[in-house]
């Protein structure tokens, strides 16, 4: 009982690993298809009545074991500690590319136009309310049964504060040469950032996990998912009196393919993994836990042709 209760923890944390992939466009679309099909070969194998047989690619295979050996290296000391300072710096660059980004007043990110139409009401902090709307999609979580993790929590409490150091350093600006030069170097900001804090894997921010519990309940695609939030919390901040413009749009456009570029470079991998990696195709390891399916059978794509 308690082997398949570890094994299952393990499997839901690496379908919650493929969810965060799916949304950042880590992988192409074939791959996570084809690793989402392998994870549930692995979840048959857990289950004693059936014996299971599944077919998957070398490439397939290649990115289940990433998802799997991400889970292990967070049980490292050393590696959790240099997690952690990634966390912590990806977050507060995070912060301090929202404050650029208002600074420049030529619209802000859907979220921050939320933020900004509330405090257009209410007299707090931009920090306080950031942290306050954190922390009531956190509630939408308990729905969705998603688990939060420590980068989760962090993510919550501390984009906030960031940005309120960033009003304090930054001067008000009425030049456009430098509004357009706050927003530009805000978005790139924030790309570094998110690739920081993403490649921490310490847990999702409190709106990426609720698009991808969204996703995994309505099932939708992830695209659709994370437009219809967006859009729809873009249009209560400017009806609050937030503010929209050019810079919005080019916070939409830009940030996912700087995720995409800075991501890579700032994900955790271990030594171990990159030993792996240049071993040969026939040693790749199954998890401890979970094992391997039963009469699994990796193949090439030269196997795989019509006719062998």
């Amino acid at each position: 009982m308690i082997y398949l209760q570890l094994a299952r923890a393990v499997l839901d944390a690496q379908r919650a690993a493929l969810l965060e992939a799916r949304a950042i466009g880590q992988y192409s679309s074939q791959s996570l298809r084809l690793a989402e099909e392998a994870l549930d070969a692995y979840e048959l194998r857990l289950t004693p009545r059936r014996s299971t047989s599944v077919c998957i690619s070398r490439s397939t295979h290649a990115c289940i074991s990433r998802i799997i050996r991400g889970t292990d290296e967070l049980r490292l000391p050393e590696r959790l500690l240099r997690r952690s300072t990634q966390l912590l710096i990806g977050l507060f660059l995070f912060g301090f590319g929202v404050s650029l980004i208002v600074r420049g007043d030529l619209g802000a990110a859907p979220w921050d136009v939320l933020t900004l139409g509330i405090i257009s009401h209410i007299p707090v902090s931009f920090g306080v309310v950031t942290i306050s709307v954190s922390i009531i999609v956190l509630l939408c979580w308990i729905p969705l049964r998603e688990k939060p993790g420590i980068g989760t929590l962090l993510n919550a409490v501390l984009i906030g504060p960031s940005a309120d150091v960033g009003f304090l350093v930054l001067p008000e600006t009425t030049e456009l040469w430098l509004r357009i030069l706050y927003l530009v170097l805000g978005v790139v900001l924030i790309g570094v950032a998110s690739g920081l804090y993403i490649g921490a894997r310490l847990g999702p921010g409190p709106r990426d996990g609720l698009m991808t519990g969204l996703h995994r309940v309505t099932k939708l695609p992830i695209w659709v998912t994370r437009t219809g939030l967006e859009a729809t919390v873009l249009l209560i901040g400017w009806l609050l009196g937030g503010t929209v413009g050019f810079g919005t749009l080019f916070f939409v456009l830009a940030i996912g393919p700087l995720c995409q570029v800075f991501l890579p470079s700032s994900a955790s991998r271990s030594r171990g993994t990159q030993t792996r990696r240049r071993r040969s195709r026939r040693t790749l390891r199954p998890h401890p836990l979970l094992g391997q399916p039963h009469r699994v059978l990796v193949v090439t794509e030269e196997d795989a042709r019509p006719g062998r």
